[in-house]
């Protein structure tokens, strides 16, 4: 029956070497019984891996601390700094330039949202965030507990390296439970549409009742069992690390150009660089990385039809890939993890488990696919192909909804569970230049005298605060000796 099908289901094999694979199996080992025997296939690590980016959302920081990838560890054995969010550049877009910053919700005055305020008033938001007034003038602190103090609204993620935190995990006591096995993958036989068996270079056989797909752009396990990668375009990658003797801003900065975009994320003892482009641009992006790339690719953008398919699933680049403008592929890896773990434990057969895997996958890389194409709707894009293939499908109904929505009146039109909530969108409109022609009626409850004393106060109480806060080299020298008096306490 059902319940013995379940109670069957122990052994799961994580494939790929990358950190996909290394997170995903610290995450099966932090929250599986004993009952579950776990595996890991530890193939060659991808190149793709860059292409996760080097930025975290406020959301990441819970499930490192699950996986073993504690702030402590991230800053003491990695390179990893702080993140209050990305600065956008030369963006083609009515502003050009702002920070697209990790914020807790706005506040509401009279039971109206805080834009309607700024749309009477005719004022822009980023004043008003305290986290991108600390990017910009390059300082940072943690915020405190005390929801009175204005940084008490700032968050922040983490700046690092994919490849340095796939380190730390797969050196995490939550790891020491998996079973790590390296190899090359030789053969793989599939019976009545799942996988049988994986055989080894060297000889080896590996079964299991549940297979976890994790390697990247090649897909070895999912496209065995007729994976459809539904191909939107291609992009090539150049990634380069400068050494530097100070740490940055705590934020990364991204800066469009006509073949595509580059982006500088500082981190401890360097900056790394990424320059994402269209390959007819190849030279022009070359030119413009400066030095020759320690790390390259060619892929192509798109994701599954079906992320589970048989008794195998795809995680992370094996299911979905796209470019890191916003930090959307480390929080669609993420989700893909924690889809998995509320599915588990499955049935034998995996085929209603499989349904509603490939549903709320759906659901998420659609609505993560609508905050990255925000990014390009403006009347202004050059005319190149990079930017010009950014755009070329039909805007999602969901999206026009959202555009059209804010624009004409300022209000939200949210999705349920979407990876970006109503501040990023908030923070994003405005950066974009996208102010709401209208505003809510109720804002002249105040009148523009009483509001225009708590903006000033609001403005005010932000400057004094920024101007008080460590620049965030101090800040994180700092953080790191007490944490390394507290370690060797």
């Amino acid at each position: 029956d059902s319940r013995s099908a379940m109670s069957e289901t122990r052994r799961i094999l994580v494939v790929g070497g990358g950190l996909a694979g290394h997170m995903t199996a610290a995450a099966l080992a932090a929250n599986l019984s004993d009952a579950f025997e776990l595996s890991h296939l530890e193939t060659a690590a991808s190149s793709t891996d860059i292409l996760y980016g080097n930025v975290t959302a406020p959301d990441a920081y819970n499930f490192l601390l699950s996986v073993g990838a504690s702030e402590p560890r991230l800053m003491l054995e990695g390179d990893a700094a702080f993140s209050l969010g990305t600065r956008y550049s030369n963006w083609p877009c009515e502003s050009g330039e702002w920070v697209q910053s990790h914020h807790l919700a706005l506040p509401v005055l009279e039971s109206v949202p805080f834009h309607h305020y700024l749309t009477r008033s005719k004022m822009a938001l980023e004043p008003y965030l305290i986290s991108s007034a600390a990017a910009v003038r390059g300082v940072f602190a943690h915020p405190p507990q005390d929801a009175r103090h204005p940084l008490s609204r700032a968050e922040y993620g983490y700046l690092l390296r994919p490849q340095s935190l796939a380190e730390i995990i797969a050196t995490s006591d939550t790891s020491k439970r998996v079973k790590r096995i390296t190899g090359e993958i030789f053969d793989l036989e599939t019976s009545d549409g799942s996988i049988a068996s994986i055989g080894l270079r060297s000889g080896r056989t590996l079964t299991a009742d549940l297979y976890i797909d994790c390697t990247n752009t090649e897909r070895r396990l999912i496209d065995r069992l007729g994976g459809d990668f539904q191909l939107e375009r291609d992009l090539g990658v150049f990634s380069s690390h400068d050494r530097v003797n100070q740490l940055g801003p705590a934020c990364r900065h991204v800066t469009a150009q006509d073949f595509g975009w580059q982006s500088t994320t500082p981190l401890q003892g360097q900056v790394d660089r990424l320059t994402v482009f269209n390959p007819a641009s190849e030279q022009q992006a070359r030119a413009a990385h400066k030095s020759t790339p320690s790390r390259e690719c060619s892929v192509g953008t798109g994701r599954l039809r079906h992320a589970w398919l048989g008794n195998c699933v795809a995680v992370g680049q094996a299911a979905y890939i796209d470019e890191p403008l916003p930090p959307a592929p480390l929080i669609l890896l993420q989700k893909d993890i924690e889809r998995l773990l509320d599915l588990i434990p499955i049935t034998a057969e995996m085929s209603l488990e499989g349904q509603e895997y490939n549903r709320r996958f759906d659901d998420d890389v659609s609505h993560a696919g609508l905050f990255q194409r925000a990014l390009f709707e403006t009347g202004s894009l050059p005319a190149t192909d990079y930017w010009q293939n950014a755009v070329r499908r039909a805007l999602p109904d969901k999206l026009q909804r959202k555009l059209t929505q804010f624009k004409s009146r300022g209000i939200h039109v949210l999705y349920d569970l979407e990876p970006f909530n109503q501040e990023d969108w908030t923070i994003l409109h405005y950066g974009m230049g996208r102010q709401p022609n209208r505003f809510d009626r109720q804002v002249d409850k105040l009148s523009p005298q009483q509001v225009e004393r708590q903006l000033t106060g609001m403005r005010q109480s932000i400057e004094a605060i920024v101007a008080k806060m460590p620049p965030h080299h101090v800040y994180v020298d700092g953080l790191k000796r007490y944490l390394e008096k507290q370690n060797h306490a």
